[in-house]
């Protein structure tokens, strides 16, 4: 039977939540048209043996995977190395998907025939393991094309669904070792993704609120520097899909510049340490040469605008000044 969703989940130590994760995979009636690539990366839990649990109950659908740490971006590039599956997309190993939405999905990709498909995400927010509210992201788009987008912040890991060739034409290969790779996912493929198909029903389950989630406050000042390198990345993809006219530039560059405002609020708010004016320096000069339409939104937008100029034009040493303004309130600027 023709394979038409080829799931990569990441499984590292996630015996806690992985059996909700793979059972909201295990459905019945559509459980062989799915190829499951369960990627243990160095973990030290019992995470593969439930995955070998569901490979025994569904030996054509579950695929265990045991390979050496190389981080979140490693999983994907194993997987869609070995994918057989029309589409693809990746599933962390503590969400999981919404049981009518993934069946609606999978007899919509019976004769599917876009780049890519969009759908809604359900961020379900935690507490002490205990669910304590739902909140419905993202709405349909009447769109066909990536054209058509009029807020490219649509764009995100948990809404896209791409066809597995449009991957591999892109040459998408993620960095190893490094957090942040699912927004590489969810940008570079852009470089050959024509059509869209938007679609109305939400299909990932983001889980919120659980301890040492790279969303988590904590996470992202801990990893700030791959944050940052992350951006840079998208960025040099920005310049180089803009220099050899290639499609969809628009919607990486409005991807990509609000993924950088969201890295100089957050620099802005770091510690005010040794680090804090090399990075922030080094870390403007090099959107600035990769992709210089980046580089001057961040001065033009809403009232994030006025403080990024203001700081430019003194070489950011009034940064030292302001900064107790930063970390109460540069947070809230849009």
């Amino acid at each position: 039977m023709i394979k038409l969703l080829t799931v990569s989940v990441a499984a590292y130590n996630m015996e806690k939540y992985l059996r909700r994760t793979l059972e909201s995979l295990a459905l019945p009636d559509i459980v062989r048209r799915l190829e499951v690539f369960v990627i243990d990366d160095g973990g030290t839990d019992g995470s593969m043996a439930i995955a070998e649990e569901f490979s025994y109950r569904y030996p054509f659908t579950f695929f265990p995977v045991y390979k050496q740490n190389g981080g979140y971006g490693s999983t994907i590039n194993w997987s869609l190395a070995h994918a057989t599956g029309r589409y693809f997309r990746p599933l962390d190993g503590d969400d999981w998907f919404d049981a009518r939405g993934l069946r609606r999905l999978i007899h919509v990709l019976e004769t599917a025939e876009a780049d890519a498909i969009y759908t809604p995400h359900i961020r379900v927010q935690f507490k002490d393991d205990k669910e304590v509210s739902r909140k419905l992201t993202g709405t349909h788009m009447e769109a066909v094309s990536f054209d058509q987008i009029s807020d490219a912040r649509a764009l995100g890991m948990h809404r896209l669904t791409y066809r597995t060739s449009v991957l591999r034409a892109a040459r998408l290969t993620l960095p190893q070792h490094i957090f942040y790779t699912d927004t590489i996912y969810a940008c570079a493929p852009l470089t050959t993704a024509r059509t869209l198909l938007s679609l109305d029903f939400p299909l990932y389950c983001l889980r919120l609120g659980r301890e040492g989630q790279s969303v988590s406050k904590e996470m992202r000042a801990e990893h700030i520097d791959d944050a940052l390198q992350v951006v840079l990345m998208l960025a040099e993809k920005c310049r180089n899909q803009r220099l050899d006219n290639g499609c969809n530039v628009r919607q990486m560059e409005e991807f990509t510049a609000y993924l950088n405002r969201s890295m100089l609020r957050q620099l802005l708010r770091a510690p005010l340490d040794g680090r804090y004016f090399p990075r922030l320096r080094q870390y403007e000069s090099g959107i600035l040469a990769r992709s210089p339409a980046i580089f001057e939104d961040a001065a033009k937008h809403g009232k994030l605008g006025p403080v990024i100029r203001l700081l430019r034009l003194t070489n950011y040493h009034l940064a030292r000044i302001m900064h107790p303004l930063f970390t109460r309130f540069v947070r809230y600027l849009p």
